[in-house]
């Protein structure tokens, strides 16, 4: 009986450790997703009617995106390898845009 327990709670203690590393491994799902970017400009305007608003490029020559949706209450910043892998890196609600157009004057004067 004694030799049951002790292998029931090293099987339970085994399966609380992997766990516990599974967990402490895992990244937030969105940060896993990654699909061809055709796929994923698709995917966010049927679930969201999300498109392009914004876009820049990196200093590692990656395109990084921002989706946003007509009403402006969905936005999804998405960055693009020059593969064409595009990986989402966050999404939110209720996107504010600034009235003023901020043009190459105004971002010299603050740099």
């Amino acid at each position: 009986m004694r030799t049951v327990w002790r292998i029931a709670i090293g099987l339970v203690a085994a399966a609380s450790l992997a766990l516990i590393i599974t967990a402490a491994n895992a990244q937030p799902a969105m940060a896993q997703e990654c699909n061809e970017r055709e796929y994923t400009v698709k995917l966010l305007y049927r679930q969201y009617r999300e498109q392009v608003f914004a876009l820049g490029l990196t200093d590692n020559n990656y395109v990084v995106e921002l989706f946003l949706s007509p009403k402006h209450d969905s936005w999804t910043l998405v960055k693009t390898h020059p593969s064409g892998i595009s990986c989402f890196i966050d999404s939110g609600g209720e996107w504010v845009q600034e009235k003023e157009e901020v043009d190459s004057e105004k971002i010299k004067a603050i740099q």
